[in-house]
């Protein structure tokens, strides 16, 4: 599945991935293994999740935050106002006040209008610098990171010309192109005395690449109690990041426990509603999964929650709704790839390959190894060129994979890179 979100600097992605709800179209087509942990791996979820208790991750008993509510409703009042302000009189200063705050709501709600209004405000600030080299590194950063979000990775490097690219868009960049060194000299997290939460959770997600489940934990845990804002998304975006790592290890109860605090501190973000309805459906509690789904495509058009929605009211025999809002996912997948073929050629090739729509996932996932050549997109390539028998094309890519797993020693668990390439380069040259 998709993975590479750096830290904070990058959370507009859904996370470390886009959200496991592919997983169950992808084990019925036979595109991902069932997950054949090592037993040190097992090892090391069963000892994190004897940490999750009534006092970590923090609940809003534990860790007093400002109420979600207030949060938003200020946020909203700023956009409103900025964007008055920006009509009559633009500039540069209040376009990077109005750009931050599109940014960080499209990361609350995940609605494509804050898509649109921010890549068309980057467009305009851009034509405002022209060819002034003065613009601020915060200004710069905003910029990269819109331009990021449509993986134009070579744009966002650009604009730092050759200054130092800051730590998390560097490895960014380096984490889409396949560049995994990074991996090789992480930082001890508890050694970290002088890092704050947001570069700790950077250092945890790098952790969990490697499979080192347990160090990452520590590091989230520590990321938590070394915050000491009053912040309420931040505090619910790092439970979320906690969630997913055992979600993605197949400990749905723990991740269930997590992504409940996440959701009660702050339960209009997008992201940590959707992941505990995923766990709800999981667990079979289907009436909690759909009212959470109802609840989330209120405020976000993304067609993945409309999917889900129809996923679990077909399960709840609701067959006529079910077939409306899986319609309502597709035509919102077809709309994301035409208007933001970019952000969305990954997770849209996924779901039409879920959907039987396989001859167009292997064309939107070509499109989208020329933009990435991270694992992810490997993986995605590989898997739509075997399901349309081009084995030469999954060849290629398996073995790509295994070039990159033993080169930064990555953790791709369920994947049986060896049969993958016996199977398909094997059968490529018997063609040939």
């Amino acid at each position: 599945m998709q993975l590479g979100c750096m830290a904070f600097f990058a959370g507009y992605c859904f996370s470390r991935r886009f959200i496991l709800s592919f997983v169950f179209g992808f084990l019925s087509l036979g595109l991902v293994a069932s997950p054949a942990f090592p037993a040190s791996f097992e090892n090391q979820v069963a000892t994190a999740a004897n940490w999750i208790g009534k006092t970590w991750p923090q609940d809003v008993e534990h860790r007093a935050s400002t109420d979600s509510n207030i949060y938003i409703a200020h946020l909203q009042t700023s956009i409103a106002n900025d964007e008055a302000q920006w009509l009559s009189k633009p500039s540069l200063a209040l376009g990077q006040r109005l750009l931050a705050n599109y940014l960080l709501r499209y990361q609350l709600f995940q609605h494509s209008r804050d898509l649109l209004s921010s890549e068309r405000l980057a467009k305009r600030m851009q034509k405002m610098l022209g060819t002034k080299k003065q613009a601020s590194v915060q200004l710069k950063h905003l910029l990269a990171k819109q331009a990021s979000m449509n993986h134009r990775f070579i744009e966002a490097q650009a604009l730092f010309e050759q200054e130092a690219l800051p730590l998390e868009l560097s490895l960014l960049i380096a984490h889409a192109q396949g560049d995994y060194s990074d991996l090789k000299a992480l930082p001890n997290c508890l050694s970290a005395d002088g890092q704050d939460s947001f570069v700790l959770s950077n250092i945890a997600e790098r952790l969990l690449m490697l499979g080192r489940f347990k160090d990452a934990i520590e590091c989230f845990q520590l990321a938590e109690y070394r915050y000491q804002d009053v912040n309420p998304f931040v505090l619910s975006w790092l439970q979320t990041q906690v969630g997913i790592a055992f979600l993605e290890a197949d400990d749905i109860p723990s991740a269930n426990t997590i992504f409940r605090r996440a959701y009660l501190r702050f339960p209009s973000y997008t992201l940590a509603a959707e992941h505990l309805a995923e766990t709800e459906l999981l667990l079979g509690n289907l009436a909690e999964a759909e009212e959470l789904y109802l609840a989330v495509i209120k405020v976000s058009d993304h067609p993945l929650f409309i999917a889900q929605l129809a996923k679990v009211q077909h399960k709840l025999g609701k067959h006529k709704a079910a077939k409306i809002n899986k319609e309502l996912g597709l035509q919102g997948f077809n709309r994301m790839l035409e208007n933001h073929l970019g952000a969305f050629a990954d997770h849209g090739a996924q779901y039409l390959l879920e959907q039987g729509m396989h001859q167009r996932a292997y064309e939107i996932a070509q499109i989208n190894i020329r933009n990435r050549q991270d694992k992810g997109a490997w993986l995605l390539l590989g898997e739509s060129a075997e399901i349309n028998g081009d084995q030469a094309q999954a060849c290629k890519a398996w073995q790509k994979l295994k070039s990159l797993q033993e080169s930064y020693q990555l953790q791709m668990r369920g994947l049986d890179l060896k049969d993958k390439i016996k199977a398909s380069c094997d059968t490529g040259l018997k063609r040939v």
